[in-house]
């Protein structure tokens, strides 16, 4: 189940101005909508997921931060900076990450994690986090509620 368009869904009827979504070159046509709607606060900035969860943080002074790319993209290469610049400082940054689908699978443990909870297990030790794992189209749109509604770190994994 995709649980990435009732997470953008609710995200868009919510929408009061203060957010910014950025991409990580993983541009599907389930984010059209949201780039339309969001115009210069969303950002498609490539193949930069250390500078990517850098400049999340830096706008997270002003803004509610959404980045969004596969798991591994948006936990294990940029961990560094999720752990100083997101979590310990509480930056209103809210990490979206999908799991790699079968397609990714042939290209190993880069695209793709170790097994179900490897990114639970790696978050779960932090407190300064929050972290919602839904499983369903109603829990997606409300963790994208909490997370409009909330100014603390999210982890939700999509």
């Amino acid at each position: 189940m995709d649980l990435r368009k009732p997470f953008i869904d609710a995200l868009m009827e919510n929408d009061d101005g203060k957010s910014v979504f950025i991409t990580c070159d993983v541009g599907f046509s389930f984010l059209e909508p949201l780039k339309e709607r969001f115009g210069n606060r969303f950002m498609n900035l490539g193949i930069t997921e250390q500078s990517s969860m850098v400049i999340a943080a830096a706008l997270a002074r002003d803004f509610r931060v959404y980045i969004y790319s596969m798991i591994p993209f948006m936990l294990f290469r940029p961990f560094e900076m999720v752990r100083n610049l997101v979590i310990i400082p509480k930056a209103n940054v809210k990490i979206l990450g999908v799991k790699g689908s079968a397609a990714y699978a042939m290209l190993g443990y880069s695209h793709n994690m170790t097994d179900d909870l490897e990114d639970y297990r790696l978050l779960a030790q932090y407190h300064g986090i929050r972290i919602e794992l839904p499983f369903d189209e109603k829990g997606a749109r409300h963790a994208a509620e909490l997370t409009i509604n909330n100014d603390d770190p999210f982890y939700v994994r999509l």
